[in-house]
């Protein structure tokens, strides 16, 4: 990570005159970096389950795999060549759910499971979905009149777990 480390192999020198090999000692090696960097794009990017009608991102499962040297190695190239070729078609037959409906959103106030059975919770879920329809409302009408919109605390925008 050019001009920011994650990690330093030893302190950088303090004294004048360090020569390039002092320096190329005391930074990373490869692995580290990319680890540290793959880390920070994973964690900067949405979940695949939140965005609608977007099929499964391969390439951030191939480049966490790689850094973590995991996936990858532990399963064959005709198993990976399966997967690769499943995933472009948008088929299930990979294993892997990679057709939107197989997502679920993770929208503030969107639930996977019915945890509820009895009528006043779900009328308490109804009522929750209809304040959060009404702020969302009256953020989006404010963002069209904003030369800088501000999106992101509009509860379409925010998922309903904790994220970074």
């Amino acid at each position: 990570m050019p001009n920011g480390p994650t990690t330093m192999r030893s302190p950088p020198p303090t004294a004048k005159g360090a020569t390039m090999q002092v320096i190329l000692k005391a930074l990373p090696d490869v692995n580290t970096t990319a680890l540290g960097m793959t880390t920070v794009w994973t964690l900067s990017n949405e979940p695949s389950d939140r965005v609608d009608k977007q099929v499964l991102q391969f390439s951030t499962l191939v480049l966490i795999a790689w850094c973590s040297h995991t996936f990858l190695a532990s399963i064959s190239l005709e198993a990976t060549a399966v997967v690769i070729k499943g995933l472009e078609q948008g088929s299930g037959s990979t294993g892997i759910p990679v057709d939107a409906e197989h997502f679920h959103k993770r929208r503030l106030g969107n639930y996977r499971t019915i945890r509820f059975t009895e009528r006043t919770p779900h009328q308490f879920i109804k009522e929750f979905h209809v304040k959060l329809a009404e702020i969302s409302k009256c953020i989006q009408e404010r963002n069209k009149t904003m030369h800088l919109p501000y999106p992101y605390l509009d509860p379409s925008e925010i998922e309903n777990s904790v994220s970074i």
